[in-house]
Order: structure tokens, then sequence, then C-alpha cells
């Protein structure tokens, strides 16, 4: 691996920051200890070598001690009982059902943009996403044959990482597809034998909905994995 530092203009939309760190891996078995060191996949504009990762304020959950607090729980479950059913396929599994595809290199990719106008996932990054040799798997939200949402997903040998999401902006007027979507991913990985999972960034208000009722989460600080959250401006 080779890591580097670089000063930028700060551009949000393609994940640059006034000064950032980078690692690229020159092995795909590499990216477990990437996520450990607070890497994260980069995908902004112009789009990077294969194996570029960027350093962040990012947070995961310690699958061994992963659990919903009451409140969390009954958010659940308010979807869950409508009967939305969550599938994870393997991305060649998921490739080869043209429907799909088409719906997500579609549709979906006007769910993004009623919800980020700035050009968060143009039709270009996600196919540069699509194409990344550590995107493993594709996951389903659906009621029946309905699609609420997909989830991009990284899987390594001991973490997972929760890359994009892109559903539909009002599944309910009460209840946040986003959140529901992260919270089931959450439940999955914790069956799978691994040790964390990994949910992105974590600036701002609209990144607090990926600790809130989630107990065993941690964020990286830029020397390590800290679980002080009260020095953050999350609100």
């Amino acid at each position: 691996m080779i890591e580097y530092s670089q000063e930028y203009a700060v551009d949000y939309v393609n994940y640059r920051f006034a000064y950032c760190r980078f690692r690229e891996l020159e092995h795909l078995s590499e990216l477990d200890d990437a996520y450990a060191a607070g890497f994260l996949p980069a995908s902004g504009e112009p789009f990077p070598e294969p194996l570029l990762f960027y350093q962040a304020r990012s947070v995961r959950v310690d699958l061994r001690n992963f659990s919903f607090n009451k409140k969390r729980r009954y958010h659940q479950r308010q979807l869950d009982e409508t009967g939305v059913e969550f599938d994870v396929m393997s991305k060649a599994e998921f490739r080869s059902e043209a429907a799909l595809m088409e719906e997500l290199r579609g549709e979906a990719l006007e769910w993004v943009k009623a919800r980020y106008p700035h050009s968060y996932l143009p039709p270009a990054r996600l196919e540069f996403i699509l194409e990344r040799p550590f995107l493993t798997h594709v996951a389903r939200a659906r009621h029946g044959a309905h699609t609420l949402g997909y989830a991009l997903i990284c899987r390594g040998t001991h973490s997972v990482h929760y890359w994009f999401a892109l559903y539909r902006p009002q599944v309910s007027s009460s209840l946040s597809a986003g959140k529901w979507l992260m919270g089931r991913f959450l439940q999955w990985a914790a069956t799978q034998e691994l040790s964390y999972a990994y949910l992105g960034t974590l600036y701002g208000s609209k990144s607090a909905y990926k600790i809130q009722g989630i107990n065993g989460c941690s964020y990286f600080n830029g020397r390590g994995w800290s679980t002080d959250f009260s020095t953050l401006q999350l609100d």
C-alpha cells in the first residue's frame, strides 16, 4: 500500500476536504486494514485509481456489541410489520438481473436526485462504483415486487461497508426509509460472522441517524476509534 497527503479546495460533493490523507491499496486483502485505519473508498470526479481510499471521520459498529435501543427497535418494526423484505445478492447475481440493473440505473438515480439535487450520484459515478472490485453485494428492500431501495455493499474478510443507499423518498409520510434500510443492513451484517460494519462519514446533522439508537458505535477521530460523541456537532 502507498499513503500520501494532499491539499484541496473544499469540495464536499466529490469528498475532498481542505487536507486529506489517501491510501492506495495494492491488493484487495488490504481492504479490512484500510477501513480499520479510517479510510473509505474514493469515488469523486475526476475518478481516481481503482483502489484509492481517503481518510475521514467515519463511523463503524462493533457487530459483537451491536443492538438497537427501544426507540430505534420500534422504528425498525414499523416498516418490518408492513411486510418489507430485505434481500442481499452478490454483485454478479444482481448484474445478471436485467430488470433490476435497469431500475438501479434509471429510477433509483431519480430517487437520489430528489434528495440530493447537486449531482450526489450522477450516472457516471454509479457506473464507476459498480465496477469497483471491492463492491461485492447489492441489497434490495422490497414490498412484493415493488422496490423500496437498494444498498451497495463492500464485504471484506472481517468487515463490511454500507457504501451507497438509493431509496424512494416517500415510502411513508412518518417513517425514514433510509434509516430503516441502514438498520436492516446492520441486522443482516450481525448474522454474517463479521467484526465491524462501516457506515461512511459522520459530519453534521444529516449523518446523525447513523449512530442514533445504535449500540456499539465509534468514530475515527484521526488517531483511532472513539466512543465519545459528546464533542461532535451533530445536532
